[in-house]
């Protein structure tokens, strides 16, 4: 009678407990299959699909009425294979009874929920779609950490009718008892690895492990680690961030193939010696360097337009209005020449130049303490990583301080009225130079896996050992829309801020920087540059902020648009609100729970 007890504490009481603790004799008005029917969970919702009544005549005698759970799906047999596997593996690893029970039950309403959407998800077997969505972090670690998934290799019999019951309950289990180590997906993946490989050793449960062995030998020695997050210093205060390993650290170690060679009853002891690999340093240095992109694009975008709009000024034809000023773009009036045009666009590149220099500066300071760290301990498991990237960081700095040192040169030269040997060399060194940094934008816009599983994600601060994020990039559909979205916007901007705050400050600034005035003051004036600067402040400013009201401006007229196309609020009297109130069941279910939820 201990089978009966046991599903007694749950809240059905199963088929299979029924038949093994009562001879065999079928009790129809319990089961588990009867229990599902009683509370509409796979009689007609069984073959009821989203815009179908169940209460029209038609759609009703059109079904299979019997009201079993024998229906148009066939019926609920997953009990006693269930049940199996239970056993099995409450033998096998020692599970607590009390768990094994709720992880049952829990198993039996997911593959009874799954069995009721059959239909809607194209047919699909409900313990092949269930078993998909349980186990697919799993096989997406088996791939990040190059190793081969691990399934059930067990043989089928009268009991176990399908595999895939038995790694659906070796999962579920282990979450089960997992405790706070859930908070460490990666380390669920590691456990149901290392299980199934004992589990496959020992089909027969030759070999069983003392009852608590799960919880007392895996589980426990991995969550003493996991608790040194919670020690307090002698104020009561919990340790910086930086001075304690956290759940980021622990689950590092399971981002690293070398895992695997690590028994699961090992794990704890391994951790233990397990430095601290993850480091979030918070800074002003942090704040600026999230936040520096934008920065750089607002900088480059003003330059660009003021560069274009000295081009044209100076051109024959740039008094003219309209897009007629740029007919003589690239020639130049007296007393300019066309070196004035070299150095306009040796300056833009200068300017990109110094910002990516000042970026790296930025991120050198930001990460001096990652890079000292890892250089002062030979046996840190993340010296590689840091190496790296402290190589790549010294890379780009050299990079980015050679080129700007050669562009400053070129401007020195071309100011002068000898030769400029350098200046004539823009046209190969300017390319080069943006060439690296075209790449990758272009790479990473159209296939950023390209990067991150290649050689060159060594040399991007969170190397090639992150796992997570790596397959948010939203799909091709969506992102053209977006990118289409901002270029429109970028257009509209450049426009008006072309003619509006650009166009009508670029004479008089190269009248005052033609000027000779004399200071009263002991303030050394080069070329009246205070003043151009206190001149073009307040458009770089508004510059700088416009985007917002663009954005704004742009959200309203496109969200218009849509909900016009969508007919979003349309309702033509009380019958049509009536109507979507009842269809908003059926609309959550079709828009927020998705058949991939």
């Amino acid at each position: 009678m201990a089978a009966l007890k046991r599903a007694g504490s749950n809240y059905f009481v199963l088929q299979s407990d029924q038949k093994r603790s009562n001879g065999g004799l079928k009790h129809s008005t319990s089961s588990f299959s009867d229990r599902l029917n009683q509370m509409d969970i796979l009689g007609e919702s069984a073959y009821y699909v989203m815009g179908d009544n169940p209460n029209d005549p038609d759609v009703f005698n059109a079904h299979d009425q019997s009201g079993g759970a024998e229906g148009i799906l066939g019926g609920f047999l997953d009990e006693g294979s269930i049940d199996y596997c239970c056993d099995i593996l409450y033998r096998k690893f020692g599970f607590q009874l009390g768990s094994v029970d709720n992880q049952r039950e829990h198993a039996l309403l997911l593959l009874a929920n799954a069995k009721s959407r059959e239909r809607m998800n194209g047919g699909i077997d409900h313990v092949l779609l269930l078993h998909r969505k349980l186990v697919a972090n799993y096989a997406e670690w088996c791939k990040f950490v190059e190793a081969e998934p691990v399934w059930y290799a067990g043989e089928l019999n009268k009991r176990l009718t399908n595999r895939l019951h038995m790694e659906l309950m070796l999962y579920l289990c282990i979450w089960g008892e997992a405790a706070n180590v859930r908070h460490m997906p990666e380390c669920i993946c590691y456990l149901y690895h290392q299980m199934m490989l004992l589990l496959n050793g020992d089909l027969q449960v030759a070999q069983p492990f003392p009852e608590r062995w799960y919880l007392d030998a895996v589980i426990r020695p991995i969550w003493s680690e996991c608790a040194g997050m919670t020690t307090k210093d002698a104020l009561g205060k919990h340790l910086e961030h930086t001075k304690v390993r956290n759940y980021d650290d622990f689950n590092e170690f399971f981002w690293r193939a070398s895992c695997l060679a690590v028994p699961v009853d090992q794990a704890g002891a391994r951790l233990h010696t397990h430095p601290k690999t993850y480091y979030e340093h918070r800074s002003i240095f942090t704040l600026v360097l999230n936040y520096y992109r934008i920065f750089h694009f607002n900088f480059m975008f003003l330059f660009m337009l003021a560069v274009l709009q000295y081009c044209v000024t100076i051109s024959p034809r740039g008094g003219e209005s309209g897009l007629m000023q740029f007919a003589a773009l690239g020639q130049v009036v007296t007393p300019y020449s066309t070196t004035d045009l070299k150095l306009s666009l040796v300056f833009l590149v200068l300017a990109h130049a110094l910002l990516c220099l000042f970026k790296g500066l930025l991120e050198l300071a930001q990460s001096w303490h990652l890079l000292t760290a890892a250089f002062s301990s030979s046996t840190s498991s993340s010296l590689p990583s840091r190496l790296s990237y402290g190589s790549a960081l010294a890379l780009r700095l050299a990079w980015n301080g050679t080129f700007a040192a050669l562009f400053y040169v070129m401007m020195a030269e071309g100011s002068g009225s000898g030769v400029h040997p350098w200046l004539d060399r823009f046209a190969v060194l300017g390319p080069v130079f943006l060439s690296p940094g075209a790449t990758a934008l272009v790479v990473t816009a159209v296939s950023p896996a390209v990067v991150r599983t290649s050689f060159w994600s060594k040399f991007v601060r969170e190397g090639d050992s992150c796992y997570v994020g790596r397959n948010m990039t939203p799909p091709w559909s969506y992102r053209i829309v977006y990118i289409a979205f901002w270029v429109v916007l970028w257009l509209c901007k450049a426009v008006v801020s072309y003619w509006v705050l650009i166009s009508p400050l670029m004479l008089p600034s190269l009248a005052i920087y033609d000027m000779q005035l004399d200071y009263k003051t002991h303030v050394v004036s080069v070329r009246n540059a205070g003043i151009i600067c206190a001149l073009w402040a307040p458009v770089f400013f508004v510059f700088c902020y416009d985007t917002q009201i663009y954005f704004t401006i742009f959200q309203a007229i496109y969200g218009a648009v849509k909900g016009m196309r969508m007919h979003t609020g349309e309702y033509h009297g009380f019958t049509d609100i009536s109507r979507a109130f009842r269809m908003i069941p059926q609309r959550f279910d079709s828009k927020v729970v998705t058949a991939l939820a």
